[in-house]
């Protein structure tokens, strides 16, 4: 049977992103009773997580907090923990609540991971319930699939101007492009020169004798060159073409100098 996504999302038993049979009870403890809530399915629609580091870590969502204010709450922060080679971090998403949903936050921890939550319209019902810390009975674990380890993958540009940029951790691999030489310089300098034939480009030695002129021609005059690359100059009336020197064509006319009228 194929697979109809509205009906995944509506369901009661959905547990998408996190890994199938997920509890959703979570409690808080106010005044010292400990009372009991379900986290609803329309909440987190959606989480990706990339990690930098070497081990692909397990990530559940350990907690949230309903902040408060007058006269409502207006943002609720939810704490996601990563374990990675037994070591605990936590990372943190604030939603605004007068926000339009879905809404997707991006969030980063320098030279560690990156994630990107998906909320839903559930976060509004949420933040009616009284302004607490809530933890669930049995953190849900987020599906291993969600979960991109970039360790030792090669990039093609390393970005950090602006405020969500993040810098590289653990190695990164610079590869010579078509004849670029990649030298270092001095620590922390990598110098980019070009030079003929290094890297993986072809040698751009100059052309053998054996080429026509035709193999270095674009086009003339918006005249483009045939299937073989080559344009065919051709004299016409009282026209002469000479080649009189290699890449010289001088062009001379037949045409008798007392019957050239010249200023006429």
């Amino acid at each position: 049977m194929s697979r109809v996504v509205q009906w995944t999302n509506t369901n009661r038993y959905r547990r998408y992103p996190f890994v199938d049979d997920s509890s959703y009870t979570v409690y808080s403890v106010a005044g010292g009773n400990i009372t009991n809530y379900l986290f609803t399915n329309d909440i987190l629609l959606d989480f990706s997580f990339t990690t930098y580091l070497r081990a692909a870590p397990i990530v559940t969502l350990k907690r949230f907090e309903i902040k408060s204010n007058v006269p409502a709450p207006t943002s609720c922060t939810f704490s996601f923990e990563v374990l990675s080679s037994g070591s605990t971090s936590l990372v943190w998403i604030d939603v605004p609540v007068n926000s339009v949903f879905p809404l997707v936050i991006d969030s980063a921890v320098a030279e560690q991971y990156r994630l990107s939550c998906t909320i839903g319209e559930g976060i509004v019902d949420l933040c009616t319930w009284t302004p607490d810390v809530y933890y669930f009975n049995v953190p849900p674990v987020i599906l291993p699939s969600r979960i991109v380890v970039m360790d030792k993958h090669r990039v093609t540009s390393i970005g950090g101007s602006t405020v969500a940029s993040i810098r590289l951790k653990e190695d990164v691999y610079v590869e010579e492009g078509y004849n670029t030489s990649l030298t270092l310089t001095a620590p922390n300098t990598l110098t980019i020169a070009a030079q003929i034939g290094a890297g993986k480009g072809v040698s751009c030695d100059i052309l053998p004798i054996a080429r026509t002129v035709a193999d270095g021609i674009i086009s003339i005059n918006q005249v483009l060159p045939d299937s073989l690359g080559n344009i065919n100059i051709a004299d016409g009336r009282g026209i002469k073409l000479t080649n009189t020197a290699p890449g010289v064509i001088t062009v001379t006319t037949t045409i008798d100098d007392n019957r050239i009228m010249c200023n006429s």
